[in-house]
């Protein structure tokens, strides 16, 4: 929304308050109240809640994931004022599996490390960059989760490796009672994108001392096609104010030197070319193909899940405890028919029955490239599945009520698999070529030419194949730690905690023997098989040193508390030399991460808090150990040989000499709750995050540097044909921003209660200092991590949420504001390079309950029923040129646009 009066008064209104700390509607009256075991709570080794008062600490619940009117946990965290930058998510098409994982202050989706229940979700993925197992908050079933816990700040003291951004806790609801019955259809006004959800989550005792919890749920949404939006209907933005990202790969191209090696096209009226004067120089701005009236938008989806967790008393001082998670998912992704090529770079055999078809218009030694797509076999379609489980089993208990002890050992696992059809076998297609079966240069699927029959069609089914890619990664772990009063001081009691963990993370991909022999036409990716395996040993501790205590009555200071926190990591890895392969490649380092925390109160109602910490990211194994990876990003050439907007071949290897990125976080806040206002609080914080050795597929630095070896073009023309690149640590990266909050929550009269809040996030800097390059500023810019990979995504100055809800009785009444302020777009594309801006955005979510009580019958006797709109003005993304395929920021925004939705809720 670019303009609107709506959007004025709320920007106006966020400038002074910010960020979302929480959401916390009236719990349902007839949910049982369950006396909670201790928790370490998020973000510290100790059993208190005091960590809050150094760091902020945002919390969701499960009805507050509902009343937002989000059906997966990823969309209610992607609409809080602290979650923006390049995500994985469920809405990326091209090169997406379905997964999404959240990123904290645009810092990382692998620099935000996700838990459940206080420990790691996943570890190292398989599947590119993005993090492994349940890390993927796709797999955890939204009817599971009791509350999620956001902590924004450094937490590599507490959990290790990835915490950099933040953590984020999925609490998962292990002592539910009663049983609970969801239904939740609804459905997008612009077609596709309709959802289906249902799930049954059971608790009861077996007897005094055990309780047990289960739970099975099922979401299915269908396809949003490209062609059935308005910003996505055509590659061409040339209108928009961008550029034409369209595709010169179909059939009736080719390219020769009797046009300087220029991608020709057939001449208007020509279909079967007999030689090469019925070409004419391609347009990309009026020829390119557009595939976005064959792809998905949004692919289809469908995700199975089964939770049980059981908790034992098995003495008074002694609990035992375990929980399992399972998900299996079902995307139903793909492109339009499948695009290839015969060139130099093609299997010999293959490119040589090219040359020599009786149907090839060029002179000997003419002909470089002729471009073919598969139409006569269908979209190009891939279907991933994937299958994750998730165990552990642990005890806890207390020593002396003074003491508390807890061990666990923790088990992931997840098998994927990525299956491809619309393509084809060159081997199988080469005889059908070399008979005049089928001929490449023709954009007609039949035909006759010089008295040779041809039929490409049939040609293509003979050679059509499929191929399957697999991929494993796992995770095990074991922890103990122990946490209880130390010593007594003046103040209160100095409490402490320290433990030990040892983790094991291993990965295998194994893709198709067709992607190693080249001779696939159409798909692509990985082209050979890679392992990698992590030893990983930690020990770690913590204290909260209270200095001042209330009752002590010392002026100035009502409560004065200091937190230190410290972790010693050390890591063996060990993979092939992805350079050299067979050559093992070992990779041993250290980390030591410290925490230092003051909170200040100097009244009751005031509280400050500074913090300075140290953290880490090791190298994924993926990065460290991959090869032959083959991309296709938009990559900018400055010799100006290759056209803008042009997917380059990259070939991407890993490198085994990676150093793990460190980072030094900065923060302070304020908070202030007046006394006289029961319910009403004000907060401001400050972060200031810096990252060394940060890693980065080196493509773009490559191509920069133009290295003969590296980066091979046509000899003709000059145009990239591939680059070949490596992982390495790039630079070093700065953010600072600063967080407001405000919110109201106050019972006006008896049954009618009103909560409120309003938070906005404003970047001050975000910036990579990239030797020999210097720096580059990615504030209030949008580049897509596709073509750089050093970039963060879109990093708007300014994003919001505002929430207003009304409780009377058993009705619930509420809206949610999302705000997204604008930002450059990237002038490689936009038209002539042209500065443009990316308009600001607003969206209003509608939500309305009921819930049933005493109405004398059983069947309404504790059912809710919820209607609710997301985007009630069908608000489309605003248009971004430097976004890749459909002209959105996929991370920031979901072109599914306005879904309305019906829900029915029962306790029994």
């Amino acid at each position: 929304m670019s303009s609107s009066s709506s959007c004025a008064i709320f920007f106006c209104l966020s400038q002074v308050l910010v960020a979302q700390e929480e959401l916390k509607p009236v719990a349902d009256q007839e949910e049982p109240i369950v006396e909670m075991e201790p928790f370490v709570v998020t973000g510290s080794l100790l059993t208190t809640d005091d960590i809050k008062f150094f760091s902020p600490t945002t919390t969701l619940t499960y009805e507050d994931l509902i009343l937002t009117g989000s059906q997966t946990p990823i969309e209610s965290l992607r609409l809080l004022p602290s979650f923006f930058g390049a995500m994985n998510t469920e809405n990326d098409s091209n090169g997406g599996i379905g997964t999404a994982s959240p990123n904290i202050r645009a810092i990382g989706t692998l620099r935000t490390l996700t838990l459940i229940n206080g420990r790691r979700a996943g570890g190292n993925s398989a599947f590119g960059l993005q993090p492994g197992g349940f890390a993927d908050l796709n797999l955890i079933p939204q009817a599971a989760i009791s509350e999620i816990e956001i902590y924004k700040a450094a937490a590599s003291t507490t959990y290790g490796s990835d915490a950099i951004g933040g953590v984020v806790n999925v609490l998962l609801d292990d002592r539910f009672e009663g049983v609970r019955a969801n239904a939740l259809y609804g459905d997008t006004t612009e077609g596709g994108g309709a959802v289906q959800q249902y799930s049954v989550t059971g608790g009861f005792n077996v007897d005094e001392d055990t309780h047990i919890t289960v739970l099975a749920s099922y979401y299915d949404r269908t396809t949003v096609w490209a062609r059935d939006r308005d910003l996505s209907k055509t590659t061409n933005f040339i209108s928009r104010g961008g550029t034409n990202r369209g595709s010169a790969t179909f059939p009736g191209t080719a390219q020769a030197t009797t046009n300087g090696g220029l991608n020709g096209i057939l001449a208007p009226g020509v279909t079967i070319p007999t030689s090469s004067a019925d070409y004419v120089t391609y347009n990309q701005n009026t020829d390119a193909f557009n595939f976005n009236e064959f792809a998905p938008a949004i692919p289809g989806q469908e995700i199975v899940s089964g939770y049980g967790a059981i908790q034992h008393d098995l003495t008074d001082q002694v609990m035992l405890y375990g929980d399992v998670l399972y998900t299996y998912t079902d995307q139903d992704n793909g492109l339009a028919p499948a695009p290839w090529s015969a060139s130099a770079f093609s299997p010999p055999a293959f490119f040589s029955a090219v040359e020599n078809s009786p149907h090839n218009p060029f002179a000997a030694g003419e002909l470089q490239q002729v471009n073919y797509r598969s139409f006569e076999l269908g979209d190009l379609k891939a279907g991933w599945q994937r299958n994750a489980v998730r165990l552990v089993g642990g005890a806890t208990g207390e020593i002396d009520e003074r003491w508390i002890w807890d061990s666990a050992v923790l088990y992931t696992q997840e098998n994927i698999t990525g299956s491809f059809t619309g393509i084809a076998d060159a081997t199988l297609l080469t005889p059908f070529i070399q008979s005049g079966q089928f001929n490449p240069f023709a954009s007609v699927s039949q035909g006759v030419n010089n008295g040779i029959a041809f039929d490409n069609a049939a040609a293509l089914q003979a050679a059509a194949t499929s191929a399957q890619n697999k991929y494993f990664e796992n995770l095990f772990s074991y922890d103990a730690k122990v946490q209880g009063d130390l010593i007594e001081l003046p103040a209160g009691s100095l409490t402490g905690a320290i433990g030990a963990e040892y983790r094991y993370e291993s990965i295998s991909v194994d893709p198709d023997p067709l992607w190693a022999s080249g001779n696939n036409l159409g798909g692509g990716g990985l082209t050979s098989s890679f392992t990698g395996q992590r030893n990983v040993g930690a020990v770690f501790a913590e204290t909260i040193v209270p200095l001042v205590a209330p009752g002590q009555h010392v002026t100035g200071v009502h409560r004065l508390d200091l937190d230190l926190g410290l972790r010693f990591e050390g890591f063996d890895d060990r993979g092939q030399d992805p350079l050299a392969p067979g050559t093992e490649a070992p990779n041993s380092y250290n980390n030591l991460s410290w925490k230092a925390a003051l909170g200040y109160q100097p009244t009751e109602g005031i509280t400050m808090s500074g913090s300075f910490a140290t953290g880490f990211r090791a190298p994924t194994l993926y990065e460290s150990y991959s090869t032959q990876v083959v991309d296709f990003p938009i990559l900018i050439d400055s010799t100006g040989a290759s056209p803008p907007g042009l997917a380059i071949p990259t070939i991407v290897r890993g490198n085994p000499n990676l150093d793990p990125e460190t980072s030094r976080s900065w923060s302070a806040g304020i908070g202030w709750e007046p006394q006289q206002i029961e319910g009403l609080a004000f907060g401001i914080d400050y972060y200031h995050v810096t990252i060394d050795d940060a890693i980065a597929n080196g493509a773009q630095f490559t191509l920069d540097a133009n290295n003969p070896s590296s980066v091979i073009r046509d000899p003709v023309t000059g145009q990239v044909n591939v680059v070949f690149s490596q992982f390495f640590n790039a630079s070093s990266i700065t953010t600072q921003g600063l967080e407001y909050t405000v919110s109201y929550d106050h019972e006006v009269t008896d049954g009618f209660r009103i909560r409120t809040s309003l938070g906005v996030n404003q970047v001050l800097t975000y910036r990579a200092d990239v030797p020999g390059i210097g720096d580059i500023s990615f504030l209030g810019r949008y580049v897509d991590k596709r073509s750089n990979n050093l970039s963060p995504g879109a990093v708007p100055r300014w994003k919001g949420l505002a929430t207003i809800f009304f409780f009377v009785r058993n009705f619930t009444f509420g809206t949610t504001v999302n705000y997204i302020g604008s930002y450059e777009d990237d002038p490689a594309f936009t038209t002539n390079g042209e500065g443009r801006t990316v308009d600001d955005f607003a969206a209003l979510n509608l939500v309305a309950a009921y819930t049933f009580e005493s109405s004398g019958s059983s069947w309404l006797d504790g059912l809710t029923a919820t209607v609710g709109v997301d985007n009630v003005f069908d608000t489309p993304p605003p248009f971004a040129a430097g976004a890749f395929a459909d002209g959105y920021d996929t991370s920031l925004y979901s072109i599914r646009n306005r879904f309305v939705y019906g829900a029915l809720s029962k306790r029994f």
